[in-house]
């Protein structure tokens, strides 16, 4: 066995208690924080977020000479979404929707799970909920929300204004915890404690200036040792 795989192995071995407490005690608190922990589920939609063209206009083949300004005003649309998306007057509208469609949830909830990314003019839309439906309704109910609130949310007051095309229905994307979901956040929890723990023992190994083996005095020497004088 090389020399060095045997001072690792020696290290390792002056160290073994706390190197698997650890891992164990890590494993232990994160099982008892996740235990019983509801899965959330998550419902992913897609659309396209422009401002509408006026009705005078909405005939005309090519596009009005305003045109480029309601481009411009649609990037500052998008910019607000996602303050608007978290916001309790938004929460509020789609409360009342999700009431109706027989899924209610609390604006603490609604605020909570809805999380908006833009890019460019696309909006991508996740809803989070304890159940597939109430994911579902949330993602359908905030669309719903925005195109019949539109430019209301800014001030305006009407309602509409906002033209909104879904690129992509709403579909669960994926479940957030659950056991399968604790399991693997344990076991990660606790390689990476183990792997803190081996680095903490070298480091400490490092800084200990006590002799522990010949080839250690060897080493820090330069001579080699002719007898052990053996512990009494």
């Amino acid at each position: 066995m090389p020399i060095q795989l045997r001072l690792y192995i020696a290290i390792m071995l002056r160290f073994w208690p706390f190197i698997l407490l650890l891992p164990l005690l890590t494993g232990g608190v994160s099982l008892a924080a996740g235990w019983g922990a509801p899965a959330q589920y998550e419902v992913t939609t897609r659309m396209l977020v422009t401002q509408a063209r006026e009705a005078t206009y909405a005939d005309v083949a090519l596009p009005e000479m305003a045109a480029g300004a309601s481009w411009a005003a649609s990037s500052y649309i998008l910019d607000d979404l996602p303050a608007l998306f978290t916001s309790a007057t938004f929460a509020a509208d789609v409360a009342a929707l999700l009431e109706a469609a027989g899924q209610p949830l609390t604006l603490t909830a609604i605020q909570a799970g809805l999380r908006p990314e833009v890019h460019h003019r696309a909006v991508t839309l996740r809803a989070r909920a304890g159940t597939p439906e109430a994911a579902q309704a949330l993602a359908q109910a905030a669309v719903a929300a925005l195109d019949q609130g539109g430019l209301r949310y800014w001030g305006q007051t009407q309602p509409g204004g906002i033209q909104v095309a879904l690129l992509d229905p709403p579909a669960i994307t994926q479940v957030l915890g659950g056991t399968r979901a604790l399991i693997r956040d344990v076991a990660i929890r606790m390689l990476l404690a183990l792997a803190v723990a081996v680095g903490f023992a070298f480091l400490v190994h490092y800084l200990d200036d006590r002799l522990y083996s010949v080839q250690q005095a060897e080493e820090w020497s330069g001579a080699r040792v002719l007898a052990v004088i053996p512990k009494e």
